[in-house]
């Protein structure tokens, strides 16, 4: 659904579409004024019909011929059906016609914003800021396009912009919370949205956001308090305590998380009740109580059974307490249900129980991830640590070869490489990738994973001895590049 197509009222809708569709049904001729046309359009564009969004608009250009307004929805319909360049070749005939209409260049706007001309996008914005009649709605895009190119500081000026206009806009104030919290800004942030909580004291938005960016600088004293302030001014409202919960699962604080879930339990919601029942049970799940975390996620699952999440976190505590074949049926209901950004993991998850206990399919598994999301770090060396602890090191070795050719940037990959060519007596080899993951990093931050990946191998004494003069020639090399 196209978010730049205008709601409508649907009873109003409904009435003129079924006054419409029943004079086609007796094919009849019709007449509709702009503002009617412009409805019917909307409401087919809404519901994915393309040919009847097209035979209107060739209806509405017949009678209407000279109305810029449904030569804009024309444009509209363009990008719709993926034609952006016939938008903008539209759009620059009526910017001829009608050099003064803000809505041209708002329009020419957000096509280039979907297609990601964030610059162009800004370029035409402000063209429609002179004439606009809804300024903060102009202001508000820009900031978003400056956002989309990471420059925070002029998504904060744009978006202060809009709110001095819409100055209740709640998706103002949490854009505003995420560009401080990006930009780094954290004291600016407060002292912003402290100044606009003394205009309104009773925004539960602005006090929310206030413990959000009071997060963000890890003040969890200060996060809890505005929470509890936002709670107070709407207690019913389960927003702020699940901001609250968070903060202290955040900082380990399992039991006062657990607390908070609760309270959202006793608000008696109809809507959404499986998911604090799963926070609980994740909470006792880092606190290592697994009987208790199964019955919250066991709560979770029969009021909402398609939740993935649930099933996976059962599995991990079935799998704790070694009931072995629920923990990896649970996990495989879980995978099952999982969307394409978590089945990875997810699948990682049961590789790893399988390894454990020698079950068949471990090892294909971890290939089967590498292969459908090759951008997972952790598929490759699970898979390549698997091999390794199997006896299979020249296959380990080849594993984060590929990885290295794929992703030459990862140093996670080379390091391990130089520490799978060290385990198998290729020292040469070894330093000699040692020294490409030291060149590429700049902040030396990896090579102590190295050093500890190797330590907790718990190796002879000749790899001891190899580790050691590697260490005095690395530093040399390390002093030499400073």
């Amino acid at each position: 659904m196209d978010e730049n197509f205008d709601d409508y009222n649907n009873e109003n809708i409904n009435e003129l579409v079924d006054k419409f569709e029943e004079r086609l049904k007796f094919n009849q001729s019709f007449f509709f004024d702009v503002e009617e046309y412009e409805m019917l359009i909307d409401y087919y564009v809404e519901n994915d019909n393309l040919s009847q969004t097209n035979f209107i608009l060739k209806h509405a250009i017949s009678q209407h011929p000279n109305s810029v307004s449904i030569l804009l929805k024309k444009a509209q319909v363009y990008v719709y059906a993926d034609k952006p360049n016939k938008a903008l070749e539209l759009l620059t005939q009526l910017e001829k016609i009608e050099p003064d209409n803000s809505d041209v260049f708002f329009v020419k706007g957000n096509i280039y914003s979907q297609l990601q001309r964030s610059e162009k996008a800004i370029e035409e914005y402000h063209k429609a800021i002179a004439k606009s009649e809804a300024i903060d709605e102009v202001y508000l895009n820009i900031a978003f396009e400056y956002e989309h190119l990471n420059n925070f500081l002029k998504s904060i000026e744009y978006f202060k912009k809009a709110l001095e206009i819409d100055t209740e806009n709640d998706v103002i104030l949490f854009e505003l919370s995420y560009c401080y919290e990006q930009s780094g800004l954290l004291e600016e942030g407060v002292g912003y949205i402290t100044e606009y909580i003394d205009k309104f004291p009773y925004s539960k938005i602005a006090w929310t956001v206030l413990g959000n960016i009071y997060s963000a600088g890890n003040n969890v004293e200060k996060a809890v308090e505005a929470f509890d302030f936002a709670i107070a001014i709407d207690e019913a409202d389960s927003g702020p305590y699940y901001h609250k919960a968070s903060v202290y699962y955040t900082n380990s604080e399992y039991q006062k998380a657990i607390d908070v879930y609760k309270e959202i339990l006793d608000l008696k919601l109809e809507y959404f009740m499986a998911t604090p029942y799963f926070y609980i049970g994740e909470c006792y799940e880092k606190l290592e109580e697994y009987e208790t975390a199964i019955e919250f996620y066991t709560e979770s699952i029969k009021i909402d059974e398609n939740n993935p999440d649930a099933w996976i976190g059962r599995g991990i505590c079935f799998y704790e307490l070694k009931k072995i074949l629920q923990g990896i049926n649970d996990v495989k209901k879980g995978i099952s249900l999982g969307d394409l950004e978590s089945i990875s993991d997810y699948k990682l998850i049961l590789a790893e129980m399988l390894f454990k206990e020698n079950m068949e399919g471990a090892l294909e598994l971890y290939q089967e991830v590498t292969m459908e999301a090759p951008e997972n770090s952790d598929a490759w060396l699970d898979y390549s640590d698997a091999l390794r602890d199997r006896g299979k090191l020249n296959e380990a070795i080849d594993v984060l070869m590929h990885a290295t050719i794929t992703y030459p940037d990862k140093l996670e990959f080379i390091y391990r490489l130089a520490a799978l060519f060290l385990i198998n007596k290729q020292v040469k080899d070894a330093f000699d990738t040692l020294l490409t993951a030291i060149d590429l990093d700049k902040s030396k931050s990896y090579i102590s994973e190295f050093y500890g990946y190797i330590d907790e191998l718990e190796l002879d004494e000749y790899f001891i001895e190899v580790l050691s003069q590697f260490k005095s020639d690395i530093d040399k090399q390390i002093n030499n590049q400073e």
